[in-house]
């Protein structure tokens, strides 16, 4: 990663400007598809291979004796048996002890060399777009696209009813998936010489299928006129976009609980009465300050002409972060190797998009730098997989009076996250209010409060 690399990434965490409405945060939503097994029957033209043309043409020549075909072909009983095998169950020959003898089949078969056959078969991984109907035809990525467990805060519900007659009207688009996708396999790989037209013959029924998810980005504001939310897609298609607000529309209407996700209501009650959403004693902060420096920022980074010399000198700042900046910021110190990290929060994974991210970050700073952890009871869990992994020189101290994070790197510059709650009807919201800061002051401030994490000075004797 270059040096400026994560700087100019910020750009992709810039959500757009409404007028008279605050960003809040960045949700994501989940684009309901099906995931579907098929029984289907396929018509497929057989060729026949070449050592089994021969049997059956020294059959039609009157060879009709097991022992006198295999001598003049001159070939291993197991691999003579196994052609047998496959031409009776073909029904091209028939049996009468060790004699053979061509069926009515086996006799059109030898004037054509080829056979058409009506068979069972199964159509597995077909996506259908719950929202529209469409049958998916680029697959090319569908395994990482949709998700089976997607972490989504609201869940667009299904317009689509599987039963009745949809596979009836969509068996031409599952034709086309079929064939599209028999033709991917011939390009890949070997063609099977005795396999010829391979087409899709019935859609019979729905074995079996899944529900997953497409994760769409959105943004989330509060609007100060009305005293409620609104969302920002970022789905560049304008046509799947109006759908998407559409149905995002009728929902908040006719399902308002499936939003649930987008608060936090029950974390409001649980801490309301503790001191979580609460500063600690001595830090001080010019918010408004710390905004004007983040805009002039976000106005660097959004002309089209890059001064990366103005950028950074706004970047390198006491200013409040994008949304969720701070995951950038700790992602890139893998690059940078800090001598020294302190991190105390409760907030362990909302540091990284995942717990496997967050778990490997740590173990890989951990290889050359010293960190500490400063925590309370509610993160023991997440401490304890931490402590399994490789980690080298990390220190852990529980505390009982943890709010939000303070994150100090090198005991130069200091990432604080505070946990704003506001009302939004009878729900609650918890806003981050993301500070950078170079005080040392404040830096001071933490470090004085969570002396106990750091390892007592050695003093020399006299």
């Amino acid at each position: 990663m270059r040096e400026n690399d994560h700087i100019l990434d910020l750009r992709a965490k810039m959500p757009p400007q409404l007028e008279g409405n605050r960003f809040i945060k960045s949700i994501t939503i989940g684009l309901p598809f099906v995931r579907m097994k098929l029984n289907i029957t396929t018509r497929r033209e057989y060729h026949v291979p070449l050592a089994h043309e021969a049997v059956l043409r020294l059959i039609e020549e009157k060879w009709n004796s097991y022992d006198q075909i295999r001598e003049i072909l001159g070939i291993d009983q197991d691999y003579f048996d196994n052609i047998l095998l496959e031409l009776g169950e073909s029904d091209y020959i028939t049996h009468l002890g060790r004699k053979l003898a061509l069926s009515d089949i086996g006799r059109k078969v030898l004037t054509e060399l080829k056979s058409i056959r009506i068979e069972p078969d199964f159509m597995e991984n077909v996506h259908v777009n719950m929202l529209t109907g469409e049958i998916i035809k680029e697959e090319s990525e569908y395994f990482f696209k949709y998700r089976e467990r997607a972490k989504c805060e609201v869940y667009l519900n299904n317009k689509i009813d599987l039963s009745g007659n949809f596979l009836v009207n969509h068996e031409q688009e599952i034709r086309e998936l079929y064939n599209v996708r028999i033709g991917e396999d011939r390009s890949k790989s070997m063609s099977d010489d005795t396999v010829g037209e391979d087409e899709l013959y019935r859609v019979i029924n729905i074995e079996d299928y899944i529900v997953v998810y497409e994760e769409l980005l959105a943004h989330v504001y509060y609007s100060h006129e009305t005293q409620r939310l609104n969302y920002y897609l970022t789905n560049e298609d304008d046509v799947n976009n109006e759908l998407h607000y559409s149905c995002l529309k009728d929902q908040l209407r006719d399902h308002p609980k499936s939003f649930d996700g987008v608060y936090s209501t029950l974390m409001y009650k649980k801490h309301k009465d503790s001191n979580l959403f609460n500063w600690y004693s001595g830090e001080k902060y010019s918010l408004p300050a710390l905004q004007h420096n983040r805009e002039g920022l976000a106005l660097l980074l959004s002309n089209t002409d890059i001064q990366l010399e103005q950028i950074s000198s706004r970047y390198y700042t006491d200013r409040l972060l994008m949304y969720r900046e701070y995951q950038e910021i700790l992602k890139a110190l893998t690059t940078k190797t800090p001598y020294e990290l302190v991190i105390i929060t409760d907030q362990f994974y909302d540091l990284q998009n995942s717990e496997y991210n967050l778990l490997t970050l740590i173990e890989t700073l951990s290889q050359k730098s010293k960190i500490y952890f400063g925590y309370s009871s509610s993160s023991r869990t997440v401490i304890s997989k931490i402590k399994k992994k490789n980690v080298k020189e990390v220190h852990f101290k529980e505390f009982s009076d943890i709010r939000g994070t303070r994150i100090i790197i090198n005991n130069e510059y200091m990432i604080a996250i505070h946990l704003d709650p506001f009302r939004v009807g009878s729900e609650y919201i918890i806003e981050e209010i993301g500070i950078l800061t170079y005080d040392q002051e404040q830096i001071s401030i933490v470090k004085d409060l969570f002396q106990e994490l750091f390892p007592a000075p050695v003093t020399e004797k006299t």
